[in-house]
């Protein structure tokens, strides 16, 4: 909470003991001129007289009450001043005090920072010795890894170099591979697998009935061989054989792969079946192809003529 200081009311106290002293003063006077009225020539009636003289008293009193007064009111403020100005000169000296305790202590501060700086030069110094050593471990370890670098650049060439000579070597390898399966295939004979007589035989099946013969080399292992698979399947389809003529049939020299005889003007179903045929060789790794009798030689008929030659080369 703030108060005002005893010094802000010495101003009105001045005034209350001039006031005061000034009535004091007008008092005596009046007093004065009722006492002397009459040695100063001037007559005035005693009723006159008395009258000035109570007034000029009562003024006096109450001039004499104010300045004891203000008198009183002078010395309380003064005493309160003098405290106060006590009361600061103690907080001063707390002040200095505090101001001195806390001016040695910044003095053992800054010594203690003293030391430390001194010890943290030291360091630095060490430091200094630790870096430049560092520093030369560094441009050792630069070196090192500049030749391990180049060593890793050779030999990643190396074994770039090694990668495409091993490339080369796979694809001839692969081109060797394929080659040698072109000639295996090629010098193989052609087969007909247990399945694949099923499939070729359930296919044809919706033209059982249809008539057919074969001719092939017989003095031929692998044609006979095939020519029979092919039997088997068209057996399967329940097509049928009719067995050669007595006189007995023969291919001339040359003929290769299978070829599917039938008449042109031959009747729907033994056209379907004949295209059926030689789609059905063809998926299953028989090379055939249809072919048309010559009608000049050939009356009108529904039979299929097989010829089986040898392996395509």
């Amino acid at each position: 909470m703030l108060t005002a200081s005893p010094w802000s009311s010495i101003g009105f106290g001045e005034f209350l003991e001039y006031s005061s002293e000034t009535l004091v003063i007008l008092g005596a006077l009046g007093e004065a001129l009722g006492e002397f009225t009459n040695f100063l020539g001037v007559r005035c009636n005693a009723a006159r007289k008395d009258r000035v003289l109570r007034i000029s008293t009562v003024v006096l009193l109450i001039g004499l009450a104010g300045a004891l007064g203000t008198t009183i009111r002078t010395n309380v403020l003064a005493g309160e001043a003098i405290d106060d100005l006590n009361m600061k000169a103690r907080r001063a000296s707390n002040d200095s005090n505090s101001a001195v305790q806390e001016s040695k202590t910044a003095v053992g501060f800054a010594s203690a920072a003293q030391k430390t700086a001194r010890i943290a030069e030291s360091e630095s110094q060490h430091a200094e010795g630790i870096v430049s050593d560092a520093e030369g471990l560094a441009r050792s370890a630069r070196r090192e890894a500049d030749s391990f670098q180049r060593e890793i650049a050779k030999a990643q060439a190396d074994a770039a170099n090694a990668e495409a000579h091993l490339a080369e070597a796979l694809r001839k390898a692969d081109a060797a591979a394929q080659q040698a399966e072109r000639i295996i295939a090629r010098l193989s004979d052609r087969e007909l697998t247990d399945d694949q007589i099923k499939a070729i035989g359930d296919s044809l099946a919706r033209f059982a009935g249809q008539e057919y013969d074969v001719t092939t080399y017989w003095d031929v292992r692998e044609c006979l061989k095939i020519s029979n698979r092919l039997y088997a399947a068209l057996e399967r389809a329940k097509w049928r054989y009719i067995p050669p003529a007595a006189t007995g049939s023969f291919l001339l020299g040359g003929t290769v792969g299978v070829q599917v005889y039938r008449h042109p003007e031959a009747e729907s179903v033994t056209v379907g079946a004949a295209d059926a045929l030689v789609m059905q060789l063809n998926r299953n790794g028989i090379d055939a192809q249809l072919k048309l009798q010559n009608p000049k030689n050939n009356p009108k008929h529904n039979r299929i003529s097989l010829t089986v030659g040898t392996k395509p080369q």
